[in-house]
């Protein structure tokens, strides 16, 4: 329905302007009297007018499509497409290859190594001096049982985007450490050993809520001999919002439903040959080599369904199991209901599938 729209807007707002400056004693020179900056100077012009992410450094494709509002707050929804680029192994969104709907927010954390609640361990301060402490220390992270390397959580949500890491301590406790620095504070809690939710306070009071039951787990296998490690179980790695609360009592909540479903994040093989045998003396060559590797992916993912504001109005998510390249969801439509209950507007989404020469379909691109 949106689709069709924006032609025929388009399509009134050209005719209402030819309309309007139509001369009654047309001339025969129909050609318009402009005159362009030199191009050097037009280039760096136009690189101003366009937005750039402060996070990414890269340009900003936005199309914006609604905002539902109440007394006090306020959830904007639309669309960004990500100008970074299409990887090899990139896996499309729910609404499309390097699409993302911008509707909530979500906190995700990049696990390197293993994850930081569990296993992380403060450098000693001596670790330049050869001392046991030392040595405990080297030989644990040697036999992996030590996390030497914070994860990087990335959040966006209301219009915030950035990163941070927790730092250990040397009294043992983790503080937060946002990269860059914003007037953010970020709050957490454990459940069971292990990051259960998150508060992010903005400076204007209002309070966002991630988690709960709303946590994203991923379980990293991977075959082949000599290749990246398997996680022993599954690994918290995405916190959805869930709440927004004001100050004065306002709140926006979201609702979301939960799928299962895999999918291979990459494949590499490496070949070792001896080029000569002159080279590596006589017959003690190594015999040729092949190593596969492949490593899956099984996801707890979750979609929005629902985000309802106290005042009644709220947005509806309609998707579908149908995609041809992977079992996730895809959004094909979602509604917005006045507070009597009443069909506002709805907006439609379509898809093509590519392919490539296995005529196996790979990705789902966006049609808007």
């Amino acid at each position: 329905m949106k689709k069709r729209i924006i032609p025929l807007f388009f399509a009134l707002i050209y005719s209402s302007l030819v309309l309007g400056t139509i001369d009654p004693n047309p001339k025969k020179d129909y050609v318009p009297n402009v005159i362009p900056p030199s191009p050097t100077a037009s280039e760096l012009g136009r690189y101003g007018q366009i937005p750039v992410g402060m996070f990414t450094g890269t340009a900003q494709v936005s199309i914006p499509l609604y905002t539902l509002t109440s007394s006090q707050l306020s959830i904007p929804i639309s669309l960004s497409y990500s100008s970074n680029g299409i990887k090899v192994d990139q896996v499309a969104s729910w609404i499309g290859l390097g699409w993302s709907l911008n509707a909530g927010g979500v906190i995700t954390r990049t696990i390197r190594g293993q994850e930081d609640e569990k296993t992380s361990f403060p450098v000693p301060s001596s670790i330049e001096d050869n001392t046991y402490e030392t040595h405990w220390f080297l030989n644990y992270v040697w036999d992996d049982m030590l996390d030497t390397e914070p994860d990087l959580f990335s959040f966006n949500f209301a219009g915030y985007t950035g990163s941070f890491i927790m730092h250990l301590t040397e009294e043992q406790e983790f503080e937060i450490v946002l990269v860059p620095f914003q007037n953010l504070k970020v709050d957490f809690e454990y459940d069971l050993g292990e990051l259960d939710s998150f508060i992010i306070t903005a400076p204007d009071g209002i309070q966002y809520f991630f988690g709960g039951d709303y946590i994203e787990t991923s379980l990293l296998a991977s075959s082949g001999y000599n290749c990246s490690r398997s996680y022993d179980g599954d690994k918290r790695t995405s916190w959805y919002l869930y709440q927004i609360v004001h100050p004065y009592g306002d709140t926006i909540n979201f609702s979301y439903a939960s799928n299962y479903f895999s999918y291979s994040t990459g494949i590499s093989q490496t070949i070792t040959r001896a080029f000569s045998i002159q080279s590596c003396g006589g017959n003690q060559c190594d015999q040729p080599s092949q190593t596969d590797c492949k490593q899956v992916i099984t996801a707890k993912t979750w979609h929005l369904t629902e985000i309802e504001a106290s005042n009644g109005r709220k947005i509806i998510f309609s998707s579908s199991k149908d995609r041809e390249d992977l079992g996730d969801c895809k959004l094909n439509y979602f509604s917005v209901i006045d507070p009597l209950n009443n069909l506002y507007r709805t907006y439609s989404f379509s898809y093509f599938f590519s392919y490539n020469n296995e005529s196996t379909p790979k990705s789902q691109t966006l049609i808007y």
